[in-house]
């Protein structure tokens, strides 16, 4: 069934200043409703056409709530990547969130931020001489 299709975006942007430090920032959307972008497709089940560049470029306008409202393109995960570079280790400290849809006691969904933090020690002579701590909503784990 093509109303069933979907279609993720990823999108990853990176600075790195040379043998110090690498700054990683990478998201990706999600979008349900692609035969939204089809005429043919989209009036088979009484949709409007929407045109695909437009709906995307919504979904990135962080200034116009409304914008991201109306986009079917939904943020699925976000992650944030330090990685400082020591002369025989590496430092990773990273973040990464992601919505989660959550049922209450009470029967009513509501959307909750699940986010992790981890900070990752290698090694780089041996890489299998490696320390790994992680921070989420269970607690901290090594």
């Amino acid at each position: 069934r093509y109303t069933e299709s979907s279609l993720s975006v990823s999108y990853d942007l990176v600075f790195s200043i040379y043998r110090f430090l690498d700054l990683k920032l990478s998201t990706t959307s999600k979008n349900t409703a692609v035969y939204q972008y089809f005429p043919t497709l989209a009036e088979g089940v009484d949709r409007s056409w929407r045109n695909p560049l437009v709906d995307l470029a919504k979904s990135f306008n962080f200034f116009r709530t409304k914008d991201r409202y109306e986009s079917f393109f939904k943020l699925s995960s976000i992650k944030l990547e330090a990685v400082h570079h020591l002369d025989d280790w590496n430092l990773t400290i990273s973040y990464t969130g992601t919505p989660e849809l959550l049922t209450l006691s009470n029967g009513r969904q509501e959307f909750r931020w699940n986010g992790i933090l981890g900070i990752f020690l290698q090694w780089k002579p041996i890489p299998e001489v490696k320390s790994e701590f992680r921070y989420d909503k269970t607690g901290l784990t090594y």
